[in-house]
């Protein structure tokens, strides 16, 4: 529809009469109808000369450069962590799968071997290296990649490092207990000693007196015992020898060497018998704690790994 016909139909009602509105109206409709009239007939054609007016202009390649943030480069990174610090990581340590008591702080180096504190490495019975290391802060260490044969495997995500050694890497474990040495007695010093035991009776105009006399002399080559037996009954006296002999003991060996009147060792079968001669035999009463009687032996396996502590 053309415009003056819109604007005329606008002005004029339906009954052909000129409808009375205020300036104020008339402008605000005027304006409508060129706002309309704008949109349909499109955008007015630009004068000759004349420049577009740009909002946001483009940004050339230097200024995307100077705008944008610096990217890190691949190559740097791998550079700074091949020539940077030592490496320290707080860690629970599995030594073929049994875990130590304590976390351990482990050091990493630049190239790439892990250090394990000394304590730690005497804690997992790990075999001392001849040549030692040290941490950053000085504390003593040991790498483990000296050591030929262990691998190990640090898990990050679980703080975890897993070693897996033979039984090479570890310290011997002595399981027979060691004899025990029974400290011989010290010899004594030289003496004599005279044990003597008497009775005497009197009645009915009889009288009897009887005496038994044991003399000893020790010293460093053994002891001498001799002993009687005294008697008087009236007017009658007697004198019997009883034992003499010469013994010499050896506790270390729970020896013992009789020179004279002895006493023989009974068998379950026989009684112990009194001769006169030489006796070499074993006394172990010189060593009470000697067992001689067979002992009951236990033995016995496990299908899990076992510690003996």
């Amino acid at each position: 529809m053309p415009l003056a016909r819109l604007q005329r139909q606008c002005i004029t009602g339906p009954s052909g009469h000129a409808d009375v509105r205020t300036p104020t109206r008339r402008a605000v409709l005027r304006l409508a109808l060129a706002v309309l009239g704008s949109a349909a007939l499109g955008p007015a054609p630009m004068p000759a000369g004349a420049a577009p007016l740009a909002v946001n202009p483009p940004l050339q390649p230097d200024d995307a450069a100077r705008t944008a943030p610096p990217r890190p480069q691949a190559g740097a990174h791998r550079l700074a962590q091949a020539t940077g610090a030592h490496e320290v990581l707080l860690v629970d340590v599995f030594i073929n799968g049994q875990q130590l008591k304590d976390i351990v702080t482990v050091e990493r180096l630049p190239g790439g071997a892990l250090l394990l504190p000394a304590g730690a490495w005497t804690a997992a019975r790990l075999a001392p290296l001849a040549k030692a290391s040290a941490f950053a802060g000085g504390t003593p260490a040991f790498s483990l990649d000296a050591v030929p044969g262990p691998s190990y495997q640090v898990t990050r995500r679980r703080m975890a490092l897993e070693v897996h050694a033979p039984a090479t890497a570890f310290v011997g474990s002595l399981l027979n207990m060691p004899r025990s040495r029974a400290v011989a007695p010290a010899r004594p010093q030289p003496g004599v000693m005279l044990d003597y035991d008497m009775a005497a009776s009197q009645g009915h105009g009889s009288s009897s007196q009887g005496a038994t006399l044991e003399l000893t002399t020790f010293g460093s080559l053994g002891s001498f015992v001799g002993s009687a037996l005294l008697g008087r009954s009236g007017q009658v006296s007697s004198a019997t020898r009883l034992d003499t002999y010469w013994r010499h003991d050896l506790p270390e060996r729970m020896q013992t060497l009789v020179v004279g009147d002895a006493v023989g060792v009974g068998g379950g079968w026989s009684r112990p018998a009194r001769y006169g001669g030489i006796r070499w035999g074993t006394d172990f009463g010189m060593q009470p704690g000697v067992v001689t009687l067979p002992q009951i032996s236990l033995a016995g396996e496990a299908a899990l790994p076992s510690t003996v502590e």
